[in-house]
């Protein structure tokens, strides 16, 4: 996320992300992920903490993903395709402090997180714009370094349950720098 900070500040008008739908420049991205930041460390998010997000592709997906690594927490990918118990296990298992989906999914993620031993908040991210306007636009400014965990992706499971691979920011930021 400090590779796109230097984008934003060398480019703030250019599109960044742009669906049917959105259209974003790159000063506004970087504003709505700093809002989602702010209320995801509110949340309880910061290094080692994890938050799922589990979305269909969309142009709201880019602000859950650099929100949560501008909180300084990872984030556990959830494919809305999943089983219920499938995304109970792993939400359990990464003790996220929060999930990010969409209004679509909203009902059936809170439904798949009520009795869970640390129950996180779920947030539909495309319905969320004013709730989240309350936040500052400011960056977080949340100190990660380059051991701190950036997400965790899932196996499929064939050996009985799924595990989870941790991947590090420094494999992260030499897998898009190869990119």
């Amino acid at each position: 996320h400090q590779r796109f900070a230097a984008q934003v500040r060398s480019t703030p008008d250019a599109p960044a992300v742009t669906s049917a739908t959105v259209k974003l420049t790159y000063a506004e991205l970087d504003g709505r992920a700093n809002r989602l930041a702010r209320y995801l460390v509110r949340c309880g998010a910061g290094p080692e903490k994890l938050v799922g997000v589990c979305m269909e592709p969309c142009a709201e997906q880019v602000v859950a993903l650099l929100g949560v690594l501008k909180s300084g927490a990872a984030f556990a990918p959830l494919d809305p395709q999943y089983p219920d118990e499938r995304l109970r296990y792993m939400l359990e298992d990464t003790a996220a402090v929060a999930v990010l989906t969409q209004h679509a999914l909203e009902m059936r993620l809170k439904g798949i997180v009520t009795g869970l031993e640390q129950s996180p908040s779920v947030l539909g991210l495309d319905q969320a714009t004013s709730f989240l306007e309350s936040e500052s636009s400011e960056d977080p400014s949340i100190e990660v370094g380059p051991e701190n965990l950036a997400y965790v992706l899932y196996t499929s499971g064939s050996t009985g349950r799924p595990k989870g691979v941790m991947i590090e920011h420094r494999n992260l930021a030499n897998y898009l720098a190869w990119v």
